[in-house]
């Protein structure tokens, strides 16, 4: 064993034999990289499902009633928390009720019913934003089409009209503040003045909401390369936060984000696979990311499932076997986010990866 950077290294050609050939995912790891396994028997534990978690299953209870006044109420206590579990609660929630759990008519009229309300006219601006990427489609711009392309226009249109309006009903609720950075480039383009609609939200969040990982997050989603961004724009953007944020701030997830979507790019609009994968091989970057492993694993019960999904991603493509043990060790059974690994593994084969690795 050798000793680095506080973590102890095994050799592994010491390591025995791994059943790798009869796991149901390539985690990246080769015959050149046998795993060392702490039970012969590989079990897979059950998947909990996001709406199953105990916070969104509340809200989807006070949904489901007449008078949705408690819901709101709970929604803005929850908002108002300083918890990154209890902020993602409602995005998972808001999610939940606009990917066809619910009926258009109980979405259209949330606002109607309650035109005081910022979190109706969140719901509501999320599901026409959802049946904008319904029309558009995730691929390449070639491939939507004229009427796709004004069905998305017209349903982003709506999408901002309700935003705007939640935010003038509450102009500190962060959720808002995400979702109109991310819709704002959408359809509008932004000016160098400093009252253009984008530069000023953007403006909040760097003043107000760099520890608030949605707003985070979703300024480096429209930095990607293949939204228009370039990889200098994300790196800058990665810099920004980590500059603005203290060592156990988990918005810093956000550095291993930009580099795997910056492989997956490369792998997928470039199909350069050979430059995609020396990624994982340079052992600058490496280093550079290995700086901030033991503070996100430090506070991985602040979202257990987002910070072990990305890092179990990075460190098997590195083929990190210590790293993945820690992991392993470290995290809890539930829910793992498949972003960004869902570009590279559907959610089943995420699943089994994340099991996997806790039997390291």
């Amino acid at each position: 064993m050798i000793k680095k950077m506080g973590i102890v290294m095994t050799c592994f050609s010491k390591l025995p034999h791994s059943p790798h050939n009869n796991i149901a995912f390539d985690a990246g790891i080769d015959q050149a990289y046998p795993y060392n396994l702490k039970s012969h028997s590989y079990q897979i534990r059950p998947r909990i499902k996001e709406e199953d978690m105990p916070k969104v299953a509340h809200f989807r209870a006070l949904f489901n009633e007449q008078d949705k006044l408690p819901l709101w109420q709970a929604m803005r206590a929850l908002e108002g928390s300083d918890k990154h579990t209890a902020r993602v609660a409602i995005s998972i929630f808001i999610d939940f009720c606009t990917n066809g759990n619910y009926s258009e008519e109980d979405l259209i009229e949330l606002p109607t019913l309650y035109p005081l309300e910022p979190f109706a006219f969140l719901i509501r601006a999320n599901y026409f934003m959802e049946l904008a990427w319904q029309a558009r489609g995730s691929g390449t711009s070639d491939t939507v089409g004229n009427d796709n392309y004004d069905t998305f226009h017209d349903n982003m249109t709506h999408c901002l009209t309700d935003l705007w309006q939640a935010f003038e009903l509450d102009p500190t609720n962060k959720h808002v503040w995400a979702d109109l950075v991310a819709a704002l480039p959408l359809i509008h383009q932004a000016t160098d003045s400093i009252d253009d609609p984008y530069h000023k939200i953007k403006r909040l969040i760097e003043e107000h909401a760099m520890d608030h990982a949605g707003c985070v997050h979703m300024i480096a989603w429209q930095k990607q390369t293949r939204w228009g961004g370039s990889a200098k724009e994300g790196i800058d953007w990665v810099n920004q936060v980590i500059s603005a944020t203290d060592e156990d701030d988990i918005s810093r997830l956000i550095i291993f984000a930009t580099a795997i979507e910056h492989f997956d790019y490369i792998r997928c609009f470039e199909e350069d696979d050979e430059r995609a994968e020396a990624m994982f091989k340079n052992e600058e970057l490496k280093a550079e990311l290995n700086q901030y492993f033991e503070p996100l694993i430090r506070n991985l019960h602040q979202a257990p499932h987002s910070i072990a999904g990305r890092l179990a991603f990075w460190y098997s493509k590195t083929k990190d076997f210590e790293r993945l043990r820690i992991i392993g060790q470290t995290m809890v059974e539930g829910h793992y986010s498949t972003s960004p690994m869902d570009d590279c593994y559907d959610s089943a084969r995420t699943h089994c990866m994340m099991n996997w690795i806790r039997s390291i």
